[in-house]
């Protein structure tokens, strides 16, 4: 009964991480079809960066340990406000976290900072993952580009839409 139970928690945590992933894409897709209409509406206000930051570092961070990354998220003290649209600065902030620790080798490193710099805010994402291969650096914003297999190389296994959508 307890194996069973067990099982059962497991599969449904599966399921549960699947639905989730499809809701993202179908998600992402949409807020593509409506930027390239023109139809994307942005909701700027006030917003606290360093939360803007925190909180999909915390989604990430159960992905991090799993993989046995160590993961270092460096956001300064107090809050760092900037004009902008609050959900979308989480979706592109989640998008770049989910990246760094899908293609980041176990035991990697993975580094987010917020931080000031004068009148700007600057959000930098930084690992030791496989990387972007020269030749796909010109396309790399465009929907649905991956980066061809090469020898010696692990293959990408993503979609090509999170930074098409990251950057609009």
């Amino acid at each position: 009964e307890a194996q069973d139970r067990a099982t059962l928690d497991r599969l449904q945590a599966t399921i549960s991480s699947q639905v989730d992933c499809m809701a993202r894409l179908i998600g992402d897709l949409a807020d593509r079809a409506a930027r390239d209409a023109g139809q994307l509406q942005l909701e700027c206000a006030r917003v606290d960066l360093v939360e803007a930051v925190a909180a999909p570092a915390n989604l990430c961070r159960p992905a991090m340990e799993a993989r046995g990354h160590h993961f270092t998220c460096r956001l300064g003290e107090g809050a760092l406000a900037v004009r902008g649209d609050r959900t979308r600065l989480l979706q592109v902030f989640l998008n770049l976290l989910q990246n760094a620790a899908k293609y980041t080798p176990e035991g990697g490193r993975v580094c987010v900072e917020a931080s000031a710099r004068g009148a700007f805010a600057i959000v930098r994402v930084t690992d030791n993952g496989i990387g972007i291969g020269a030749s796909a650096l010109p396309h790399l914003f465009e929907v649905f580009t991956r980066e061809a297999p090469m020898p010696g190389r692990p293959s990408v296994e993503g979609r090509g839409i999170g930074p098409a959508v990251v950057r609009g």
